[in-house]
């Protein structure tokens, strides 16, 4: 069951590669690209080292992880990087804050490392935690584009919406005790993965210029207060013309 769900996730990410160079958005979105492009040589190389070097398997799954925390905050940067600069105020205090916060996490994970005393802190829970950290992020984003009315391109949406999943069950995973290390997680975790992949190959099939839904948004606002004004002026009149 295992090699099936390792197959199908290879099988995806190959696909998104493929439509990334096919569909002309990896050069817009290079950390995303750079991602996809990791996690399908990861999916090879993995097996490799499980099947001939078992012996240092324990020391790549950590790096590797480490690895894919620091490109999660590359996405969720490039994300919040793609946010329209018009927008004033606390909107713009927001994405400035969040690009910051997405840029220095990295940071803040090889610090803790190299700073904690021996045994204080676990990988596991290190994980974790940077796991909620871009949890948040995402949730700031989503709450921003609500709040604001920021259009997000197809693209940016589901590169929010697979990360945030996977994200979300990896935190589960990480937080309810014992089970978490039990034998149905080396299920649930490719599973969801997968499902973050389905919803990133449907939402990156094609590239959409983020400016262009911008501009588009702001002629149907246009659009919009020009309509509102021909009625009330139309409301204005009636009277006189009765």
């Amino acid at each position: 069951m295992l090699l099936l769900l390792s197959g199908i996730g290879l099988l995806l990410s190959v696909g998104l590669v493929c439509r990334a160079v096919l569909g002309g958005w990896w050069r817009a979105y290079g950390v995303v690209f750079a991602y996809f492009v990791l996690v399908t040589i990861h999916s090879v190389v993995v097996w490799l080292v499980y099947w001939f070097r078992p012996g240092i398997y324990t020391a790549y799954y950590w790096i590797s992880e480490g690895v894919f925390v620091i490109f999660g905050f590359g996405l969720i940067w490039q994300v919040y990087a793609a946010i329209p600069q018009h927008y004033p105020g606390v909107g713009q205090i927001i994405k400035t804050l969040g690009q910051r916060i997405a840029a220095a996490a990295p940071l803040f994970l090889l610090l803790t490392v190299v700073l904690s005393r021996r045994g204080t802190v676990t990988l596991d829970v290190l994980e974790r935690n940077f796991r909620a950290l871009q949890a948040i992020l995402i949730l700031v984003v989503f709450g921003l584009a609500s709040y604001y009315g920021i259009p997000l391109s197809r693209n940016l949406r589901a590169v929010v919406r697979g990360f945030g999943l996977y994200s979300a069950i990896f935190i589960v995973r990480y937080t309810i005790g014992p089970m978490r290390f039990g034998g149905l997680w080396s299920y649930v975790m490719p599973s969801a993965y997968i499902a973050a992949q389905v919803v990133w190959l449907r939402g990156l099939w094609t590239y959409e210029d983020p400016a262009a839904e911008d501009t588009a948004a702001e002629e149907e606002s246009d659009t919009d207060i020009y309509s509102l004004i021909v009625r009330l002026r139309h409301q204005l009149q009636r009277p006189f013309i009765q």
